[in-house]
């Protein structure tokens, strides 16, 4: 199961950026290919939400066509991720709220186990289609686009004007 570090008292969590997020993709989607368990395809599933989340705010404000091709990119595969993310959800759940002699139990923790190798299947094949060198372009692209600009004292003063 994905875990949290807990702060120590008085430290201020990190700022994680997109181009972090865009990087943790890649890492996790090769933790995918080589173990789909479900805490492994919860953590892609995360970081591409975070990713698709930044773009789909930043086009509202910025024009550039980079955002919705970097969603787009994703889409797909966040689908198919999420197809297998819910079986194996509700797989845990049926596990863990009715008893091992219960019928219903015994009836969906079959269909839904039944099922998983197709979805997995489909999932992984969507992850080693996933077109990675895009996806690192399109971060370079929006690392620039996504960060905050200052204009503090790099801004130029008109001729004349005073300091408040």
């Amino acid at each position: 199961m994905a875990t949290a570090t807990p702060l120590t008292s008085g430290a201020r969590p990190e700022h994680r950026g997109l181009s972090f997020w865009m990087d943790r993709v890649i890492k996790e989607l090769e933790n995918v290919s080589s173990s789909p368990d479900a805490d492994v395809v919860h953590d892609l599933r995360v970081a591409i939400r975070r990713c698709r989340s930044v773009a789909a705010v930043m086009k509202e404000v910025d024009p550039d066509l980079a955002w919705p091709a970097m969603r787009k990119v994703a889409r797909k595969l966040f689908r198919e991720l999420g197809a297998l993310r819910d079986a194996q959800v509700m797989d845990e759940w049926v596990k863990k709220l009715a008893p091992d002699t219960d019928p219903v139990r015994t009836h969906l923790q079959t269909a839904f186990e039944s099922s998983e190798p197709l979805l997995r299947e489909n999932a992984l094949h969507v992850a080693a289609k996933f077109d990675q060198k895009s996806w690192k372009r399109l971060e370079r692209t929006l690392r620039h686009r996504s960060r905050p600009r200052t204009h503090g004292k790099s801004r130029r003063r008109m001729p004349g004007a005073r300091t408040i």
